[in-house]
């Protein structure tokens, strides 16, 4: 068989070969294996592109990996959670954050089967300042937007009461973007402590607008949007010297 565009089949026994554990969620495979790393390799199967559709969809988004063939993927595999031995017993003292986008706007049920996870393991969602239990509840529906970014995170859920980053913000902050410099692609991190309008815009070094990453309400949370060098046409911009706003209301 010839596809084209170049990009590899997966079907659901290849899916099963992919991890030795881990989530299947809607059409995506998220897990671990012991050959796999923690960046881009063989096991992390590049989507082919999508087809014109008003349902809401997911794929995993890995834009600084900076693959030639996009940034959304069908399975993202890491290598292995971090497990102790304490006191004879097995303990996961570790988890991992898995990024996922949705495409088009509305409700979407997710589909969550837990693949021979072991003891002590959670699966949870962080999208728009919520975390939702996958574990507990295998087919939650939830409305999204187009664009949403969220976060599977497979692992011990205990430790994010202590992760800053999965609690509610206290006030609003901007960080530095990361990479920088960059190529092709910037992440941008902003904190919201209620819901508010948020608005995010890049400048040339004259103050001209080039691109309008975001206008819409947000809820109370942390969140991430990526600029992938293009203005609002879709044009890639030239190397230089870029700046950007994050408004949330008037502040």
């Amino acid at each position: 068989k010839i596809y084209f565009p170049i990009h590899k089949m997966v079907d659901s026994h290849h899916r099963d070969e992919l991890f030795e554990y881990g989530v299947r969620l809607n059409n995506l495979s998220l897990g671990y294996n012991i050959l796999s790393n923690d960046g881009k390799d063989l096991r992390d199967v590049v989507s082919p592109p999508n087809t014109p559709t008003d349902k809401v969809f997911i794929k995993s988004y890995h834009p600084e990996w900076n693959y030639s063939l996009g940034d959304d993927f069908l399975s993202d595999v890491k290598n292995q959670l971090v497990i102790d031995v304490i006191g004879g017993e097995l303990i996961v003292n570790s988890y991992d954050e898995f990024p996922i986008r949705f495409y088009n706007s509305g409700e979407i049920t997710l589909n969550t089967e837990l693949v021979s996870l072991p003891n002590g393991v959670d699966v949870m969602l962080s999208l728009n300042g919520e975390i939702h239990d996958l574990s507990e509840n295998q087919n939650l529906i939830i409305t999204v937007g187009d664009g949403d970014i969220g976060q599977v995170i497979i692992g011990n859920s205990s430790l994010l009461k202590t992760n800053s980053s999965f609690q509610t913000p206290q006030s609003f902050s901007v960080s530095q973007n990361y990479p920088n410099p960059f190529n092709p692609t910037t992440e941008i991190k902003f904190s919201l402590p209620e819901k508010n309008m948020v608005t995010i815009t890049v400048y040339d070094v004259v103050g001209r607008i080039v691109k309008n990453l975001m206008h819409k309400n947000k809820d109370a949370g942390n969140y991430s949007v990526f600029w992938d060098a293009t203005n609002n046409n879709g044009d890639n911009v030239s190397a230089g010297m870029y700046m950007y706003s994050v408004q949330a209301g008037e502040k």
